[in-house]
């Protein structure tokens, strides 16, 4: 038999949530979608990997076996998949000019902008509150990418 790697990534979130329900929803699939999943993955490891327990899932010694190696694994083959071309806040050069609501100005523009002059050496970082003209001066500046709204 083939073996699924898809279903995977399945175990490891029945593993966090232990309970069907919450990995669909988790998963974006329906409730018996993860049922049938489940069913494979047991065919597969020949174990339950999970038993019930009320309304929970219980791992068996199987599955608590494979969640040792399983996220890491599952890491590396996503790793596959990574740009080559990764980015670092450091690598930011140019104007950037952040728009903060009056309540957050104080307690937070001074220790981000300390951050972002930190890692990004190269990078102008312009603050200003977010007023009645901010919202069309958005609208004008969308295709520049220069606002970052912070909320």
């Amino acid at each position: 038999m083939d073996k699924d790697y898809n279903l995977l990534r399945l175990l490891i979130v029945l593993f966090q949530t232990r309970q069907t329900v919450a990995a669909a929803r988790k998963l974006n699939i329906s409730q018996p979608t993860v049922s049938t999943m489940l069913r494979k993955l047991r065919h597969q490891f020949n174990d339950d990997l999970f038993v019930r327990n009320k309304n929970k899932l219980e791992p068996t010694p199987k599955c608590q076996q494979l969640m040792e190696r399983l996220p890491a694994l599952v890491e590396e083959m996503e790793a596959l998949y990574q740009d080559d071309k990764s980015w670092h806040i450091s690598q930011m050069k140019g104007d950037i000019t952040l728009v903060f609501p009056a309540t957050l100005m104080a307690p937070i523009a001074s220790k981000l902008i300390t951050a972002l002059c930190e890692h990004a050496p190269n990078l102008t970082i312009n603050c200003e509150p977010w007023n009645a003209s901010t919202l069309s001066m958005l609208e004008q500046d969308q295709a520049t990418g220069e606002w970052a709204i912070c909320h």
